[in-house]
């Protein structure tokens, strides 16, 4: 039997052997709902064969969601899996069918079973795993078949919601709980549904969820914290830094976002809240996915993830994924670029090995809502690492002042003025990481040893064809620093299938900025086929192609 539930049942026989104790519990029990949590609650475990009873642990964030909870007219509540917050949720439920009277509670989930599983099997759970002297005097009567607990004591009620809006708008609901609501049919509807019966008692509703993309959920979120915007959990990170007094962090994992003329509250609960979940556990979960755009909309609350079928499934995958790369000084070194500013401005730094046509993309660059003075010095800074990070001589010695030689080629968007008439010029200008004045803007022109091509008309389509060659070859590998080129090219989608019209059109996937970046590096190769990996034609192939790229290099 587990160690902590025998310590818990200990201290419980010892409560009970006094009356005047049980009194000062249950009194401290009514007033302080965290102390009741930490000391009465228990969970099931259904993995731990030899004792699935625990107690509720006390989590960091645990006092702080309880007063949200108690405080909030609306709680949102962004998750990553595995935090037990249903499991909360049922145990303040239970809290107030134990402590308060006459109220009247309703949770909904994807469907009315799991609505009734979350009663029936963990609130009845927590409900029968209490002492007796605080179940003595509230008496709890399971209805199954109605889908409601009552507690005749109290005059309290909880009622397992099925589909639909109707009864939601039939009740005054003192708290309405919606447990993955980002999944839930009619969201939108109940939402109107469920406002006028909280506002007419005074009561509110607490919404839960992990992230589904184009959900009412995510919707909702979006619009009540304009003009910010948070797609994952990165961007709440990003966000605490450049708003804290907006964004609060009261605990690790935890983001905070109020918006009190609203009586609003927006949660994002991390992973990393858990005490017990570190970096070698997330990798041992990263395995459990056969996607890794599961892994990413679940456990990192990235909502901007595509569904459809993935471009490189099968193909990019861990071997393409590496943790160091040695830098030689006679490879060819790049940058490719598709710049932005509300979207992101995407840059990768990339290295070719001419021996073995190993394409190394060894740093990444994903900034958005930044001025293009911002985004030179950032790229400048980031440039200049090379030198100072591998401390490779030869580095220093043909970086010169300006840092521009380490570069022989660099690439971006030749639609970049085109499409940006006031931002175009601008961004080309600092691709070049040249003074502002002291150069022309024209697509296409090079400068001095910072060599710049334009892939002209873009076809991406080809460009997808390319880099899945490459990919399955195993010849473009990724520092498993860059995360964003990682989550991307990962979950590169086609939700419509575009691929496969005729003609053909590239992908209708909104977050591809490093796959344009990527796009434009690899239509400056000449076409690759299979047939460049062929044992026979190899070596002809590839001196072929890097005499090509050195011409270019010299023109």
């Amino acid at each position: 039997m587990d160690n902590q539930y025998i310590q818990w049942l200990k201290k419980i026989e010892k409560i009970e052997s006094s009356p005047p104790l049980m009194e000062l519990e249950l009194s401290i029990c009514k007033e302080d709902p965290y102390y009741w949590f930490v000391n009465y609650m228990i969970t099931q475990d259904e993995k731990d064969i030899s004792c699935p009873w625990k107690p509720h642990p006390n989590y960091p964030y645990l006092s702080y969601l309880i007063e949200l909870w108690q405080s909030s007219k609306l709680l949102w509540i962004v998750k990553s899996r595995q935090i037990m917050m249903s499991w909360f949720a049922v145990g303040m439920l239970a809290w107030q069918m134990l402590f308060l009277e006459g109220q009247l509670y309703s949770i909904t989930s994807k469907k009315e079973k799991d609505a009734k599983a979350l009663l029936f099997r963990r609130m009845k759970v927590v409900y029968e795993r209490l002492p007796s002297f605080m179940k003595r005097k509230n008496k709890w009567r399971f209805l199954k078949s109605e889908g409601k607990i009552i507690s005749d004591d109290n005059s309290n009620e909880v009622h397992a919601m099925p589909q639909g809006v109707d009864q939601l708008r039939s009740y005054c609901w003192s708290k309405a709980v919606f447990d993955e609501f980002a999944f839930q049919d009619d969201a939108s509807d109940k939402m109107k549904a469920i406002l006028p019966t909280i506002d007419s008692r005074g009561g509110g509703a607490v919404f839960i969820s992990t992230v589904n993309k184009e959900s009412y959920f995510n919707k909702a979120i979006e619009e009540a914290i304009k003009p910010y915007k948070v797609q994952r959990w990165e961007d709440a990170q990003f966000h605490l830094k450049e708003n804290p007094d907006k964004f609060k962090q009261p605990c690790k994992g935890l983001i905070h976002y109020a918006v009190p003329e609203k009586n609003t509250d927006i949660v994002w609960l991390h992973w990393s809240s858990h005490p017990d979940k570190d970096v070698q556990w997330i990798k041992e979960v990263k395995k459990q996915y056969y996607y890794y755009s599961d892994y990413l909309q679940e456990m990192e609350m990235d909502s901007t993830v595509e569904t459809g079928d993935r471009i490189w499934e099968g193909f990019f995958n861990e071997e393409n994924i590496i943790s160091h790369v040695d830098l030689q000084p006679h490879w060819i070194y790049g940058r490719s670029m598709d710049p932005g500013y509300e979207n992101f401005t995407a840059m990768l730094w990339f290295a070719i090995d001419p021996e073995s046509y190993d394409i190394y993309i060894y740093r990444e660059y994903y900034v958005r809502n930044a001025s293009y003075k911002a985004h030179k010095k950032n790229i400048l800074e980031y440039s200049m690492e090379d030198a100072r990070i591998t401390k490779h001589d030869w580095l220093l010695e043909t970086a010169g002042a300006d840092f521009n030689e380490i570069y022989m080629i660099s690439k971006i968007d030749p639609q970049a003025g085109a499409r940006s008439e006031h931002r175009g010029d601008q961004i080309v200008t600092l691709i070049t990481l040249y003074g502002e004045d002291q150069m022309e803007v024209i697509n296409g022109n090079e400068y001095n040893a910072c060599i710049f091509f334009s892939p002209g008309k873009k076809n991406p389509v080809d460009a997808i064809r390319r880099a899945t060659v490459l990919f399955k070859h195993n010849k473009i590998k990724v520092l498993e620093s860059c995360e964003n080129a990682i989550r991307i090219f990962s979950t590169y989608s086609d939700p419509k299938a575009s691929l496969a019209k005729d003609p053909p059109r590239k992908p209708d996937f909104k977050e591809d900025h490093l796959c344009d970046a990527l796009f434009y590096m690899i239509l400056e190769l000449p076409p690759i086929e299979e047939e460049f990996f062929e044992p026979g034609e190899r070596n002809d192939l590839m001196t072929k192609h890097f005499n090509y790229m050195r011409k270019k290099l010299t023109e």
